[in-house]
């Protein structure tokens, strides 16, 4: 059990382009320049929406109209934008808000959960089975030894080369050994 992570969902990073979260600012400028910031044409990766549109303008000869792959009415080039930076107040204010009306509907669903009854145990666990489905304890020895048959094959080892007769004495090759040679 490792340790329990805080949800801090509201504070996440999150891009003005595609509204997609990031587990810190770093990832959030990787994504804009690679996603955002590319240049359709050749491929170019920028840092900002205006040094795309420079460059659209400059090398393809063209006007840059909207932010490449960005919702409707966050692709304004004109905008300029750094990860969290330049973000407009109202976005961030209604993106938290939206976060803690999640996280209170949340914790009022689980104060809920909580409240309903638990279920009720099983009365017979654990308790001995009728008279009629007993095993004796002659079928359990046997269902043992044939257990720890299947294991022993498992790891290697033959149970009759480590077992020991009443006599003290190894059964095994060295028995069988001794027999021939007399």
């Amino acid at each position: 059990m490792g340790r329990k992570k805080r949800d801090l969902g509201f504070l996440k990073p999150f891009c003005y382009y595609c509204d997609k979260s990031f587990i810190n600012e770093i990832v959030l400028h990787v994504h804009q320049k690679s996603r955002h910031f590319t240049c359709i044409v050749c491929k170019k990766k920028f840092s900002h929406a205006s040094v795309l549109t420079d460059h659209c303008e400059k090398v393809h000869k063209t006007k840059l109209e909207k932010v490449p792959f960005a919702a409707q009415g966050r692709d304004d080039p004109k905008v300029t934008i750094f990860g969290m930076n330049g973000v407009p107040l109202s976005i961030v204010d209604n993106r938290i808000r939206d976060k803690v009306v999640q996280m209170l509907k949340k914790e009022k669903d689980k104060d809920a959960n909580a409240n309903k009854p638990k279920p009720k145990k099983d009365k017979n666990r654990g308790k001995a089975l009728p008279q009629g489905l007993q095993r004796s304890n002659k079928e359990r020895s046997s269902n043992n030894r044939d257990r720890d048959d299947d294991r022993g094959r498992r790891e290697g080892r033959h149970h009759h080369f480590e077992r020991e007769d009443r006599g003290g004495r190894e059964h095994g090759m060295e028995q069988e050994l001794s027999l021939i040679h007399i």
